[in-house]
């Protein structure tokens, strides 16, 4: 448990507790993947298109310009994207019922921006603000079980400003008493999530409640499965409504892109996941 009245802060950043070789994967997975995300490679693609168009190989510009233009067509008026988060957020539908003695709650990071919470000198919340909040209230509801929120920093070149730094403005400006939520902030994404937060509290036998954002929530119980955790799923923070009867067609290339990309990210860090052996499954699902 957290001492009395007051706030933990788990650790500082240390590349050499972490390890070489999480460190490494850690570095690929951000450079990798920023680069491989949709839009990035309709950039990548339009430019070197249109670089090309002015060479001896104006034909394959043409081409590459082409097909970046179409799928970028198609990304702005079918909801490509939106398909495969509304798969995801449906995957670990939200419980309908809760156990009486559970062993604890544990969020993740992803509501609270500390990089532009330190240069503006205030609290800047992210998309994600409903993690912080649905843990408030499984706090009030579960009041005797240690409550953790885990966020670091995912950032590849500052790790200096951390989430788990600026909750304590979040409770105050929500009127929260916070004096029992131990705070971890060294992890750097969801496998150090979970194995920051087992070193906080060993899990034990009775079940966690996991909070994550939806389409988030199949590899984060895939990873905490295989770290040793006992974990319900309660997930928050929907993009999609549910399951339509036809498709939706407009035109939003700002949001159609962006619905890609997150879908994307998900869908890679699941078959990363499983292939390195960090989750149970490629896939995971309730059992």
């Amino acid at each position: 448990m957290a001492p009395q009245g007051g706030f933990f802060i788990f650790g500082a950043v240390n590349r050499r507790q972490v390890g070489y070789k999480h460190g490494m994967y850690f570095t690929l997975s951000k450079t990798v993947g920023v680069l491989t995300q949709p839009s990035a490679l309709l950039v990548i693609g339009l430019t070197i298109g249109l670089v090309l168009m002015m060479t001896r190989f104006r034909l394959t510009g043409r081409m590459l310009t082409l097909v970046s233009m179409l799928v970028l067509w198609a990304a702005s008026v079918l909801p490509l994207g939106e398909s495969v988060i509304r798969r995801l957020e449906d995957r670990f539908p939200i419980p309908v019922s809760l156990p009486a003695d559970v062993g604890g709650v544990i969020a993740l990071g992803g509501g609270i921006d500390p990089h532009l919470s330190r240069a503006r000198a205030q609290l800047s919340v992210g998309g994600s603000v409903e993690r912080p909040l649905f843990m408030k209230h499984l706090a009030t509801r579960y009041p005797a079980v240690p409550i953790i929120y885990s966020g670091g920093s995912g950032s590849l070149f500052d790790q200096d400003a951390r989430e788990a730094d600026y909750f304590s403005q979040l409770a105050g400006l929500l009127g929260w008493d916070a004096g029992r939520i131990l705070l971890e902030g060294r992890s750097r994404n969801t496998l150090e999530n979970a194995r920051f937060s087992r070193e906080l509290v060993p899990p034990g036998a009775a079940p966690w409640i996991l909070i994550t954002s939806a389409r988030h929530m199949p590899r984060a119980m895939g990873i905490f499965r295989r770290q040793g955790w006992n974990v319900i799923a309660y997930p928050v923070d929907y993009l999609t409504e549910p399951a339509a009867t036809r498709w939706m067609f407009g035109f939003d290339p700002a949001h159609g892109l962006g619905m890609l990309d997150a879908a994307f990210h998900e869908v890679a860090g699941l078959i990363a996941a499983r292939l390195l052996g960090h989750s149970d499954a490629f896939f995971p699902a309730p059992r």
